[in-house]
This record gives C-alpha cells, structure tokens and sequence, in this order.
C-alpha cells in the first residue's frame, strides 16, 4: 500500500536528482514516519527506529530505491541512441571560468560516492567513456556488495 500510494508519488523524477547528506537524512525521517504513522506510533513514545522496523517486518528502502534507479538511468542514458546530448553533457566540460566558491555538487558524484569509485580515476576522455560503462555495469554490484543487500 505504502509503496503504490506514497513512494510512486515521492519517487517521481528521483532519477535527475542530485542528493546530499541533509536530503538522504530528511528521506530516512519520511520514512520512518510514514512507518510509525502505521502503527500509530506517537513522536512522544520512546521507540527506536530500530524497533519500528523490527515491528514493521522491513528494512529502509527508500534510499536504495533512488540509488538503483539512478543508476539505472545512467545505464540508459549511456546504451540510447537518443541520449546523444547527454552523453556529451556527462563526457564534457563547460568552456569558460566559473563562479566563485566551493563547486557545486553533481548528479554523477552521487553515483561514484555510492560505487567507491573517483573522478581521479580517468586521465582522458577515452578512458572517461570506460568508466561511465563500468560504473554502470559493476556500479549495483558494489553498491550492493558494501551495503550488504542481495
């Protein structure tokens, strides 16, 4: 139920989102509030997250879903004919000097984050295109492999 009425709502578009820290967090408190909304669970009660999962038979999903169809989205994007200009978008970089301060987060970061891979990997564009592949191809497998699922 809660699957098909709220997360289908809330996870519309994850895939071109670009998470921190602070956003995975506020995602975890939804969902454990929707799990303790179910079982009527009052903030004042002294209930450990620990506990409510225990109590609703689950583990988190939530964060795991968004990171498995990013990925997934980063695998179509590489393999379609049509997704041309995204694949120079991921593969280039925009002429001219940018703004000051600290560089701004990107949607790729979150994918090598979750793999354990790193831009210092790649020295050139050709190997870039290796790398995009391979996160792609072995990206789930070691998001998977450190979080201990599947």
């Amino acid at each position: 139920m809660i699957r098909c009425y709220i997360f289908s709502i809330l996870l519309y578009g994850c895939e071109s989102w670009t998470m921190n820290l602070a956003m995975e967090k506020r995602i975890e408190a939804f969902e454990m509030y929707l799990y303790r909304r179910i079982l009527k669970i009052s903030w004042m009660q002294k209930i450990t997250n620990v506990e409510v999962l225990n109590r609703m038979q689950k583990e988190k999903e939530l964060l795991q879903t968004i990171k498995e169809r990013k990925i997934q989205y980063l695998g179509h994007i590489l393999r379609g004919e049509k997704y041309a200009l995204l694949q120079l978008i991921f593969q280039g970089n925009i002429e001219g000097k940018r703004s000051r301060g600290r560089p701004r987060k990107m949607w790729m970061d979150d994918i090598m984050g979750w793999t354990g891979l790193t831009s210092s990997i790649y020295t050139n564009k050709n190997e870039c295109t290796d790398i995009y592949f391979y996160v792609c191809v072995e990206g789930v497998s070691l998001m998977f492999s450190q979080n201990g699922k599947r």
